[in-house]
Parts: C-alpha cells; structure tokens; sequence
C-alpha cells in the first residue's frame, strides 16, 4: 500500500506529544538493538516521517525516499516528547530541536527535524522552504548531534520488516 500523497492538502505544525517520527536505517547500522550514530546525520535537516500521517513502512517506500529502492533498509520510531526543544552546545549558543511537516507530493508526512542555532530567526508555525534551508542551516556543533543521537538511540523502536 502507498503512502498518503499531498494531494491539495497543506502542511500543518501541530505535533502532538504522542506523536512518533518515523525513520529508515540500513541494518547494518543497527548493533544489538542499538543504531549507530553515522545513521543519524545532522549536515541537513533530519528526513523522517509524521506518525499522525504515516505507517513505519512507509519510510521504506519509494515515495517517501526520492524514487529509491529502500526496502532492504529497517524502519525505527522515536517519540517527539523525548527531544528537548533547546541543547546547549559548549559555547554560548543555543541549538533550537523542532520538527518541522515539509510534505513531499507523494508522501504527505515528510517531515524535517531541526537543531538550528538558536540565534537565527525561523517561522515555525509553517513549511520551511529549501531556500530558507540552505541559507540558515548549519551542521549544529558535535556535543549537540551527539545528544540528539543519544536521545534517540535510547528512545527508538525498530519495525522489523
């Protein structure tokens, strides 16, 4: 079964606490249960999917993944509750940790999870453009991507196929 296309329904930024954010990994990133951190890059925004709008196996169809074959790879879920919405890096900045709903044509949950620098002024309350992305987003420093990994790892399920 295919995931829920757009269709000319809009993008929505309500998440709930319940809400799971879906993700695909290859299993050979997945040790004893546990993910590897090189699963989990944070050079762009995080793509993963809305449990409000999707199935695990979703994220392991070719609409939900660019046209690429992905069924090989393992879906895990995490809970939107367990991500804090500030970490603080070793400096003096704030990284802001927010899920973005970004939907794609042929797969209506797409959504982008963000650790952005707290400085930069982002509206949140809409869909956040590729334009916008790549002129404000940044890889966040190291001791945030690890705590956002390690939060996950911790927090995850996997979907076995």
């Amino acid at each position: 079964m295919a995931p829920n296309p757009q269709g000319d329904r809009e993008a929505y930024q309500i998440f709930g606490a319940e809400e799971l954010l879906y993700r695909r990994v290859m299993p050979s990133q997945v040790h004893d249960g546990q993910i590897d951190p090189v699963a989990l890059s944070f050079r762009r925004p995080l793509s993963t999917l809305r449990s409000r709008e999707a199935r695990p196996e979703d994220v392991l169809h070719p609409d939900c993944a660019d046209g690429k074959s992905v069924a090989r790879q393992i879906a895990i879920s995490f809970p939107i509750s367990i991500l804090p919405s500030v970490i603080h890096d070793d400096g003096s900045n704030d990284f802001a940790v927010f899920p973005n709903h970004k939907p794609l044509l042929k797969c209506f949950a797409h959504t982008n999870l963000w650790c952005l620098d707290s400085s930069i002024a982002v509206d949140r309350s809409c869909e956040i453009s590729d334009a916008v992305e790549q002129e404000i987003y940044r890889e966040p420093p190291k001791k945030v991507r690890n705590t956002l990994r390690s939060l996950i790892s911790e927090h995850h399920l996997l979907h076995e196929n």
